[in-house]
Order: structure tokens, then C-alpha cells, then sequence
């Protein structure tokens, strides 16, 4: 282990960091104390052999000039902007770069030093405008969809929506079978989300539906980005870097939504999770504006953690389930939609994040409307952390969800992971 550090110490002080932690980490089999490949520990590694290397003072500054606060560095050490943004401690979650420039010049010893210098803005109304420049010229090249004509409802069949949530499929993950008993990572978390969609399909032919609910997001990215960390910084252990799971991530669903709405008009709810808040509403863009020009397809990715769907006389709720307490979602949906709920028979939350499935039933203090709140079940494998910790032998399955336009709740059908492997 020494000498993998040696050697990575080595590669970092001639080369600098030419690619992510975890790149390394893999590349000089750097291992944690659990012995798992750990990119945070290169991060580590990193950060001191730049301290070592930077002299007490040169470290960024703030510089304000022109009515506008500058970080800037010049030096030896920070060579890029993401060198800048580690070494200032900057949380990106919160703060968007500007503007940014990056220059090099050469000192009396004709040695090369690097000039850095960044403006962040955290402005609604700036990313607001990213936005929606954005949006307006992605729609130029969305794709042209046919419409389709769905056949009509016999008149004594009920016309059904048909809801397919599948929560936390958390891709990115990487579970090893000679650790956990089985194996897990994008292609395999990919492989098996579209399997239960298609599995799940099969049911939908005993009905008459008349739209798709089909919500996306709840940790259906395990990590929030470059980091390869949550939103709230807890590191994670990908298997591929944070652009190719997100590809991943956008083209599954196409492929879904494509599938989908050749059976009848789908809509796509966002729903963020603690993995993935941001990321999913970058991902609830790009599905936005790739069905833009397509007349079954509608995506709700508004900027709340909670949403909402009625279809006839049912309400549902939808939410990853990390933040809000179970016991007040009821009350929580009567607040939020006092219209809705005062109209409808049916009220029902669906919930995420605990990879299991459980439902729970509150009634109000007259005993006339009771709220369901589900937990839906996960399809995702078990990673080194919730192996060790003991998180194991929830049943990974998928459900999907038929409700009737009068009579709401009709049932709901399950695959299990023996069913796709």
C-alpha cells in the first residue's frame, strides 16, 4: 500500500491531478481502511501535497475591483479552476462561475506560474437566464414525434392510469459479488430498470389505460455530479465518472418514455432525491426539451421536492421521503392543495429512500378520509457500506400501480429480481 501511495504521490507531483480521484484511485489501487478503492483518499492525498507545496501565502484571495468580487490566485500550485474551487473550500451547490479566466507566465527562474482568477455568483435571476437560453435552444433541435391515436375505452370498461415508479435505482453504484453475494453497477442497475418496466407492461394489456404516470429521479443518479458525492457531500463510490451516468441516466429514460407512449399519453414527474437533487432537475430539462415537439408527452419539473398528480377522483403525492416525517405528509398535501383535496375521494403519498416496501394508513379525527402513505421498493444492490452496516435482505422489486378514474386504487403488480436476472 506504501508504495501505491509513493507512486501515486509521484504521478501527482509531475503530472498534477490529470484525472478524477477515482480514475486514480483505481489506476494505483488506493484503498481505504475497509479496503475499498477510495477516491476520497486521493483527495486527501492531494490536498496535503499541495500544502506541502504552496508556501504560507500563496493561497487564493478576494480582490474586488470594478464593483465586482474576484477569487484569484497566482502562483505554482492552483492551475485551473477546479483547483481554485478546491483549494477555497467553494460548495457548488450553492454558487455558479461567472466568468473565469486562467493564465501562465514565467518568473525570473523561467519557471511557469499560473494566473487564476474566477467571479461567482449565486443570482436566481442568473441562473434563471441560463435556463431559459437553455431551454429555448435545445427545443430547436428536439426530435419530431408522429401523434398517435389511442383506441377508445369499450363502454363498459374504466379507464385506468397505469403509475411505474421505480425509486432509487441509484446508477453509478458499484456493488462487487465476492463482498455483497451479487453484482451491481450502471450497465446492471440500466439492464434491470428497463427489464421491469417492460415485465411490468405485460400487465397493462388486462386494462383499458388511458395515461402513464411514470415519476424519474428519487436517487436514480447515486451521486450529485463532479464530487462524486450526495447533495449534501457524503462520498460515494461510482463505477463511471459523472458525465457518462448521466448520459446513462437521460437515454434509459427516452427509451422508457418511447416505449411508454406508444400505450398512451405519459406524463414525467421529477422527483429529486438526496443523491441527486440537483443533477435530476438538469436531466428534467433535457427530457423537457427533447419531447418538446411531441404531443404524449408532458414533464411536471417544476422547482418543489414535492409533487403532485390527480387523476380523477385520486390524489397522489410524490416525494423522495428523506426530509419530510412520514406522520405529517397528510397534512402536508391538505395544505399544499386544499382545492384538490377538499375534490377528490383518494389521497395517497409515494415514497422512496428506504429501499423497501411498507405502506401506512393515517385517518383524520372524523374517521371519513384516510391518506396512504407507500414506501415504495427498490431494485438497486447493496453497496460495501450498507453491506457492512447490515442494510441487507430488503426484497429488490419494482411495482406498478393501476388507478381508476372513479373508483381510484385497483391494485398494483410486482416484479421481483428474480423475475430479471
Amino acid at each position: 500500500m506504501a508504495n501505491n501511495i509513493d507512486n501515486l504521490k509521484k504521478h501527482l507531483t509531475e503530472k498534477g491531478r490529470d484525472k478524477s480521484y477515482n480514475e486514480l484511485a483505481i489506476e494505483y489501487d488506493i484503498r481505504d481502511k475497509h479496503g475499498i478503492i477510495s477516491g476520497e483518499k486521493v483527495r486527501g492525498i492531494w490536498r496535503r501535497l499541495k500544502t506541502s507545496r504552496i508556501p504560507s501565502q500563496s493561497v487564493p484571495k478576494i480582490v474586488k475591483e470594478d464593483n465586482k468580487t474576484y477569487l484569484d490566485y497566482s502562483g505554482a500550485s492552483i492551475t485551473s479552476l477546479e483547483d481554485l474551487i478546491d483549494a477555497a473550500g467553494i460548495n457548488m451547490d450553492f454558487w455558479d462561475v461567472e466568468n473565469f479566466r486562467v493564465s501562465t507566465w514565467q518568473d525570473f527562474k523561467d519557471e511557469t506560474k499560473y494566473a487564476v482568477r474566477a467571479v461567482f455568483d449565486r443570482s436566481k435571476e442568473a441562473r434563471d437566464g441560463i435556463r431559459e437560453e437553455f431551454i429555448k435552444s435545445a427545443k430547436q433541435h428536439a426530435p419530431s414525434y408522429r401523434p398517435i391515436k389511442y383506441p377508445k375505452a369499450h363502454e363498459d370498461q374504466e379507464s385506468v392510469m397505469y403509475e411505474l415508479c421505480l425509486p432509487d435505482l441509484h446508477i453509478g453504484k458499484i456493488s462487487m459479488a465476492d463482498e455483497v453475494g451479487h453484482t451491481y453497477n450502471s450497465e446492471v442497475a440500466v439492464s434491470l430498470f428497463e427489464k421491469a418496466i417492460e415485465r411490468l407492461l405485460k400487465y397493462s394489456k388486462l386494462f383499458h389505460i388511458d395515461r402513464i404516470v411514470f415519476p424519474i429521479g428519487n436517487d436514480m443518479l447515486n451521486s450529485d455530479g463532479f464530487s462524486m458525492a450526495t447533495t449534501n457531500g457524503t462520498p460515494q463510490h461510482d463505477d463511471v465518472n459523472w458525465q457518462r451516468s448521466f448520459t446513462y441516466c437521460r437515454e434509459v429514460i427516452v427509451k422508457i418514455v418511447d416505449m411508454l407512449r406508444k400505450i398512451a399519453p405519459v406524463d414525467v414527474i421529477v422527483v429529486p432525491g438526496n443523491h441527486d437533487f440537483e443533477r435530476m432537475f438538469y436531466i428534467g430539462d433535457a427530457i423537457y426539451c427533447w419531447y418538446n415537439n411531441c404531443e404524449e408527452v408532458q414533464v411536471f419539473n417544476d422547482m418543489s421536492p414535492r409533487k403532485y398528480y390527480r387523476y380523477g377522483k385520486t390524489l397522489l403525492g410524490f416525494t423522495h421521503g428523506n426530509n419530510e416525517k412520514h406522520a405529517d405528509l397528510p397534512l402536508i398535501m391538505a395544505k399544499e392543495m386544499p382545492k384538490e383535496w377538499a375534490e377528490v375521494e383518494f389521497t395517497e403519498w409515494h415514497t422512496g429512500h428506504l429501499h423497501k416496501s411498507k405502506s401506512l394508513n393515517w385517518v383524520d379525527i372524523d374517521e371519513r378520509f384516510g391518506t396512504v402513505v407507500r414506501i415504495l421498493p427498490s431494485l438497486s444492490g447493496s453497496d460495501s457500506w450498507h453491506h457492512r452496516n447490515g442494510y441487507v435482505k430488503n426484497i429488490r422489486s419494482a411495482q406498478g400501480y393501476v388507478w381508476g378514474f372513479e373508483s381510484g386504487y385497483k391494485g398494483h403488480f410486482q416484479v421481483n429480481i428474480n423475475e430479471l436476472v
